[in-house]
């Protein structure tokens, strides 16, 4: 009751100061603080553990599928990782370049590693 009375004493000391200050229209202003501020913050909380959730969805969904590519990578192309030669269906084995360009009828791109880089073009200093 006394928490009742205390709530209702200060509602009443707002009621009063919005009378005073009536040809302000502070009251319209003290109306959107006290009921729009509130609502877009819970609004952007909401919206923020929303795409909170679809963010964690969508990266356990890349690794799933990076998982999935790799273990169908593994299992369509047997390599010798001594040669790094290739094994196709029929049990012979190529050099990786033939190999895929003999599957996507284009050549591969070729690229120097650093590690070859240094090895093939050394500076003597």
């Amino acid at each position: 009751m006394f928490g009742l009375a205390i709530n209702f004493d200060e509602f009443n000391k707002v009621i009063g100061w919005l009378y005073r200050h009536d040809t302000q229209r502070l009251d319209v202003f003290f109306s959107l603080m006290v009921f729009l501020l509130p609502s877009i913050l819970i609004y952007a909380w909401r919206r923020h553990k929303e795409m909170e959730e679809q963010m964690r969805r969508r990266i356990l969904a890349e690794q799933e599928n990076a998982l999935s590519d790799l273990s169908v990578l593994r299992s369509l192309l047997p390599l010798y990782p001594s040669c790094k030669r290739v094994r196709d269906d029929k049990g012979y084995w190529y050099q990786v370049e033939v190999y895929i360009e003999a599957r996507l009828d284009q050549k591969p791109a070729l690229a120097l590693c650093p590690e070859c880089a240094k090895k093939t073009y050394r500076h003597e200093d």
